[in-house]
C-alpha cells in the first residue's frame, strides 16, 4: 500500500494565494498545479490526484515536493530555452493598427512597421507575433470548402 502523503498545513495567505491563481491565472499547468495543492490541503491522497488530473504519481509528488521547498514561487514554470521575441508588445501593437488598416495584406503593414522600427522579420513571424498577442484570427477555408455540402 502506497505511503500517504499530503501537503504540510497551508497558511490563510498561502490559500489566498492558490486559490487566486486557481480562478485567474492564464497559464493551465500552474493552476492545475495549484489546484493539486488545494486538494491536497483537503486531504485528496496522491493516488486520488493522479485520478483527478490524469497525470503519473511521481508528478503529483514532485508538485508537491516543489510547493514544500518553494511555496507559490515554485509551482510557476521555469523559463524555457528560445529565441527571444522580434519586437516589443507596443511594436506588436503599433503592426496591429497598421493590419487594422489593410486587414486582407499583411505585408504592407509589415514593410511599414520595418521602416518604423527598422527591425526586419519574415511574414510568418509577423503573424506568429499577432497571433501569439491575440490579434490574428486563423483564415477562413477556401470558399469551395465553405459552401460545399456533404
Amino acid at each position: 500500500m502506497p505511503r500517504l502523503r499530503f501537503v504540510n498545513q497551508l497558511t490563510e495567505e498561502a490559500k489566498q494565494q492558490l486559490e487566486a491563481i486557481y480562478h485567474d491565472h492564464t497559464d493551465f499547468a500552474l493552476r492545475r498545479r495549484a489546484h493539486a495543492i488545494l486538494l491536497s490541503d483537503r486531504g485528496f491522497t496522491i493516488s486520488q490526484l493522479q485520478d483527478i488530473f490524469a497525470v503519473d504519481r511521481d508528478t503529483v509528488s514532485a508538485w508537491l515536493d516543489l510547493f514544500e521547498q518553494s511555496g507559490v514561487e515554485g509551482l510557476k514554470p521555469l523559463p524555457r530555452p528560445g529565441r527571444p521575441t522580434i519586437y516589443t508588445a507596443d511594436e506588436v501593437r503599433q503592426l496591429k493598427e497598421l493590419v487594422d488598416q489593410e486587414p486582407r495584406q499583411i505585408k504592407p503593414a509589415q514593410a511599414a512597421l520595418q521602416q518604423a522600427t527598422g527591425k526586419s522579420s519574415c511574414t510568418e513571424t509577423v503573424k506568429r507575433a499577432l497571433k501569439k498577442a491575440r490579434l490574428l484570427v486563423a483564415p477562413l477555408p477556401p470558399f469551395a470548402e465553405r459552401t460545399a455540402r456533404p
